[in-house]
């Protein structure tokens, strides 16, 4: 019975999500090809890194879980490989611990990114409350972060 209206529903929600998918891929096209490196808490956002053209470098805790702790042996690799790929940021999980992010930019010279919605939403009001605004945070963040603050994703 409430058919018409889930289908209307349906088709507004796929519109706004063909929108912000040519938001974002507006925005991270003003990033230099060379610039678009991504190191962040976890590799849960390769995904987002292959939809638009990032080249996803590494991930301080190589799992796909923040549960995880990484080896010393995988962090100095993590770090040779910011370095010799000319990171420019790392980008830390919203809602989790950003000390090992923090401590690798300060190893290899890297900024610290701004924090990305990766595994959760955020709580209402905050830049991670729908998936619409999260995706949109991120990519506001990346771009910034990777373009060492030349790339905003407004206007």
């Amino acid at each position: 019975e409430g058919e018409s209206g889930y289908r209307a529903s349906a088709a507004e929600y796929i519109a706004a999500l063909e929108v912000l998918d040519r938001e974002i891929a507006a925005c991270i096209d003003r990033v230099p090809d060379a610039d678009r490196k991504l190191v962040t808490s976890h590799d849960s956002l390769g995904p987002f890194a292959d939809r638009y053209g990032i080249e996803f470098v590494g991930a301080a805790i190589p799992a796909l879980t923040t549960q995880a702790q990484p080896s010393a042996g995988e962090t100095a690799e993590l770090v040779e490989l910011i370095e010799s790929e000319d990171v420019r940021a790392v980008f830390p999980e919203a809602g989790v611990s950003a000390s090992l992010e923090e401590a690798i930019a300060d190893e290899t010279g890297a900024a610290i990114g701004g924090e990305l919605w990766a595994d959760a939403l955020g709580p209402e009001g905050s830049s991670g409350a729908t998936y619409v605004e999260a995706m949109r945070s991120n990519a506001t963040e990346i771009a910034s972060g990777m373009s060492g603050g030349e790339v905003s994703c407004s206007g």
